[in-house]
């Protein structure tokens, strides 16, 4: 039988026992997997450990995707800890929000989870609401409701004017833009500016004109004919003459 003096019974020991922590310590613990990702296929989910070098194969979430650029997989290193992956999937995005007459007011991003504030074009106002949420429906990315439609904002009809007319629209209809011209019927002129236009009120919801509608006033220029005493008188403006 082979007889160890004291020192080299200690020193073997101490390698025994570093051994042992060093098994002990190449195991990694339970990992904690990035945000909205998963273990690849499923299975019976995570141990509470892993021998050094074992690769967990990662999946991201039903409507997330992977980031690019970056190795869906983490794996267990010598000094017991697993390999640095904060981050790896991103929401999808949902369909750009295209509206007839419309745009994007603000939006960080087009994502899930993300919001999008929508908007009108000028001279048009938004029903349905303008806040809408990218958000999963059956697997798929796409809008918590309805996408709003925009509106044409209207002003009511042109004022009517004594002695002259404004030129109508057929459909009857004068929307934000349209410019109503007027015209005085003969004998009489227009005092003010002929045409008026359709503008935004300042809620941004209504429609009015931006100027008074014009008059028109005689020119002065007139003609009457009166018989009284066997005479004729006829006046033409201030002037007046008759016959017998």
């Amino acid at each position: 039988m082979l007889a160890l003096s004291c020192n080299q019974a200690g020193l073997l020991a101490w390698m025994l026992l570093l051994l042992s922590l060093s098994e002990v310590q190449s195991d990694c613990p339970r990992p904690v997997l990035p945000p909205h990702s998963s273990l690849r296929g499923g299975g019976g989910g995570l141990e509470d450990t892993y021998p050094a070098a074992a690769v967990l194969r990662l999946q991201c979430n039903p409507g997330y995707e992977y980031i690019s650029g970056i190795t869906p997989k983490m794996t267990c290193l010598d000094t017991s800890k697993w390999s640095d992956l904060p981050t790896l999937c991103q929401g999808k995005r949902c369909p750009v929000p295209n509206i007839e007459n419309g745009k994007i007011v603000s939006s960080d991003d087009l994502r899930l989870g993300e919001e999008v504030i929508l908007g009108c074009n000028y001279g048009f106002r938004i029903i349905g609401g303008s806040v809408r949420q990218c958000v999963l429906k059956s697997g798929i990315v796409d809008w918590n409701r309805e996408l709003p439609v925009c509106e044409s904002i209207p002003c009511v009809r042109p004022p009517v004017i004594a002695n002259g007319r404004y030129d109508p629209n057929p459909s009857d209809v004068y929307d934000a833009g349209w410019i109503a011209i007027y015209r005085c019927d003969p004998d009489y002129s227009l005092i003010g500016n002929p045409k008026i236009t359709c503008v935004v009120a300042e809620n941004g919801l209504d429609g009015e004109w931006d100027l008074p509608s014009p008059e028109c006033k005689s020119n002065g220029i007139y003609v009457i004919f009166l018989t009284f005493n066997m005479s004729t008188c006829f006046f033409i403006s201030s002037i007046h003459l008759c016959s017998c």
